[in-house]
């Protein structure tokens, strides 16, 4: 579940320290905007998987059609050809170039270059019908600043996250305003993140594999009995 731009912003105006100066719902937003923004950036929290379709002949595929907010940057992990888990292997685009100037060659995909999102060069060129499977991250919902009451708007942050959020947004709206503790918010907000970070990119670890719970010496002596 999440909340509403409108509710955050009730939440902030309930803060003590935002209460005792009179700042408009566009001051409200750019804070909540500020500390969302860094949010995702660093804990990646709200993921979705990405697919992307190609076809025989494709040289190059538009990744962001369907995939709403992706870039290169937001890729979560390795990119797979899904019905084999093939692993693809992402390169500067001059690598794709030379490759092809060496000949043409068609096969399934091993090669992508993310130079341009709107136009992934692939190599070999497709021999046939194949999905692009991954995840990656997406960016905080867009809203204008100060733009009424906008009940509409659901901020895409776990609500769970959202009382360390305000705390960074209320440490941006009052940076310019001594005397309201903004530098301790933010560095609140800063070890909440860390710890939001680590909590998402907690990965299960499964039995009889490397680093599973057989692996761990708990220091438990033997009862011989």
């Amino acid at each position: 579940m999440s909340f509403t731009l409108t509710t955050i912003r009730a939440m902030l105006r309930r803060n003590r320290h935002i209460a005792d100066e009179s700042f408009n719902d566009a001051t409200i937003d750019d804070g909540i905007k500020w500390a969302c923004n860094w949010w995702m950036r660093e804990t990646k929290c709200d993921r979705t998987a990405l697919s992307v379709s190609i076809v025989a002949n494709d040289t190059s595929k538009d990744f962001t059609s369907g995939n709403t907010g992706f870039l290169p940057g937001r890729i979560i992990g390795r990119l797979y050809i899904s019905a084999s888990n093939h692993p693809l292997k992402i390169v500067p685009v001059s690598t794709i170039l030379t490759r092809r100037r060496d000949g043409s060659v068609t096969g399934k995909p091993t090669l992508l270059s993310m130079d341009l999102a709107t136009a992934v060069q692939l190599y070999p060129t497709s021999d046939g019908s194949y999905t692009i499977t991954g995840t990656y991250w997406k960016p905080l919902v867009s809203f204008t600043s100060g733009t009424g009451s906008d009940s509409s708007t659901t901020i895409n942050i776990d609500e769970s996250y959202m009382g360390d959020v305000v705390l960074g947004a209320a440490a941006f709206i009052l940076a310019d305003y001594p005397g309201h503790r903004a530098n301790e918010m933010k560095q609140d907000f800063m070890t909440a993140m860390a710890r939001a970070k680590s909590e998402i990119e907690a990965r299960p670890i499964y039995v009889n594999e490397p680093g599973s719970e057989n692996d761990i010496d708990y220091g438990i002596p033997e009862v011989i009995l």
